[in-house]
């Protein structure tokens, strides 16, 4: 059994897909098996899958219907049996020495999660650059680390702030034993809801200041100015709020966190979106303002009134209840 599984979910990567592979194949560290989960794509990345596989047999194909990211990394965790787990994305890359150092960080540590940085590359201008909030990522990581009992808000900046899953190094008994696995059927923030799941039972998480993985950056990004993925992150939330009460995660300040970024992702719904759309929006924030209310436990009246005004708001307001959220979100 392989120390360190890699999962990578490829979904018409074949442009881009050797340099993944290959910044894989020649890693220093040789323990590890690499699950790539092919989301049935139409180009040339399963043959090339194939081509690596028939050569280092640490590469192993699972093949599935095209169902999205999330679901490849939960058909991807479902198959791994390491001790330690580690995603890439098809397009990204990681330099030699990546799953080295953040195997023996986690050893060395005992840690339950190694994060390291990324650079972005800018794939049209052929340009890298360092990612921009690295100073801000090392002063909150060396404010937890230097506590013995990290807060719920703790835990929610380490996620908000690196959000991604990849360029970390996971203990998989925390996500196995907890039953962890990726949000489907949505398009957003996934790895955010993964990382605020698994954060919550972790005991210690430490930071590599290098810069070990290459994330590709194309443009137009995806995720600049499209409505749907906002709509897509709002609906993400409502599921993390969902899956936190389930797992009996309810405290105040859970609940009040819940409440402000539920707001603040109203406040990010444009103009933009068709009247259709929004009457089924609206719909669906009456009925999560409603859940919040019977959910949240020991708030202050405060919050009780935020909670209670907006659902007047919305009822009242219908449409135009949203120009409100949007100059909400500036405070909150």
């Amino acid at each position: 059994m392989a120390k360190i599984s890699i999962i990578i979910p490829v979904y018409n990567s074949e442009k881009y897909l050797r340099q993944c592979l290959d910044s894989i194949t020649y890693q220093t560290f040789k323990d590890f098996e690499c699950i790539c989960v092919n989301d049935e794509s139409t180009d040339s990345s399963l043959t090339i899958l194939k081509e690596y596989a028939q050569e280092d047999k640490r590469f192993k194909i699972i093949s599935q219907k095209n169902k999205g990211v999330s679901a490849a990394r939960n058909t991807g965790l479902n198959n791994v049996f390491s001790q330690y787990l580690t995603f890439i994305d098809s397009d990204d890359w990681i330099t030699n020495d990546y799953l080295e150092k953040l195997y023996t960080t986690i050893i060395l540590n005992n840690a339950d999660i190694v994060v390291t940085h990324h650079i972005i590359y800018h794939h049209t201008d052929n340009i890298f650059e360092k990612e921009s909030n690295i100073k801000k990522i090392n002063n909150l990581y060396q404010k937890i680390l230097s506590e013995k009992n990290k807060t719920i808000k703790d835990i929610f900046k380490i996620a908000d702030i690196s959000r991604s899953v990849w360029g970390k190094l996971y203990k998989i008994d925390i996500i196995k034993n907890n039953r962890i696995s990726f949000f489907e059927n949505v398009y957003s923030e996934e790895d955010f809801s993964f990382n605020i799941l698994v954060n919550l039972y972790m005991k210690n998480v430490i930071l590599i200041d290098d810069e070990l993985y290459v994330y590709r950056k194309q443009i137009p990004s995806l995720t600049s100015n499209n409505e749907q993925l906002r709509i897509e992150s709002l609906n993400s939330f409502i599921m993390l709020t969902k899956e936190l009460e389930k797992r009996n995660f309810t405290n105040k300040t859970i609940n009040k966190l819940c409440i402000n970024g539920f707001l603040h992702l109203i406040g990010k719904i444009s103009k933009n979106v068709s009247k259709n759309e929004q009457q089924k929006l609206l719909k669906l924030i009456i009925e999560h303002f409603l859940y919040l209310k019977n959910i949240s436990i020991n708030i202050s009246i405060l919050y009780k009134l935020k909670l209670q005004f907006s659902l007047f708001i919305v009822k009242t307001f219908q449409i135009k209840s949203f120009n409100f959220f949007r100059l909400l979100k500036n405070i909150i």
